[in-house]
């Protein structure tokens, strides 16, 4: 009696620890960001995105605005950062971790940050859809 119970026990410890790590998921984020390099400032726009098990992040994106326009662009840099199961950074450090990095005008990315577009990006085989906020 009492090796079943701790059976179940177990069982319920592990769907909850399960349960905690997909409820806590990162959110995706986007954002622009200057850089200074050898005096000259650029603006990447940088998107993050997490997930559980490894991805291949995709080049090609989408940006669709309000009135359906739509134009395609393409990420510079993709980098998955693995998991490294640290308790001082979770749940973020359980996740594998996407970067994806494209470098645009400073002009552009203030005309984007007012209109406000939808960004269409692919994680893994499937499309995901983020706003710049």
């Amino acid at each position: 009696m009492n090796a079943k119970r701790l059976t179940i026990i177990f069982l319920i410890f592990i769907v909850v620890c399960i349960s905690v790590i997909f409820l806590l998921r990162p959110s995706p984020s986007i954002e622009f960001k200057n850089e200074v390099v050898l005096g000259q400032t650029t603006t990447q726009v940088v998107l993050e995105d997490w997930t559980i098990l490894s991805a291949t992040g995709g080049y090609d994106s989408k940006i669709t605005l309000d009135n359906g326009k739509s134009a395609d662009a393409k990420w510079q840099i993709v980098e998955d950062v693995p998991p490294s199961y640290r308790l001082d950074m979770f749940p973020h450090s359980f996740y594998h971790h996407h970067i994806f990095i494209a470098p645009v005008q400073p002009g552009v990315a203030k005309v984007m940050t007012e209109l406000k577009p939808t960004v269409t990006y692919y994680l893994g085989g499937q499309e995901k859809q983020i706003n710049i906020k």
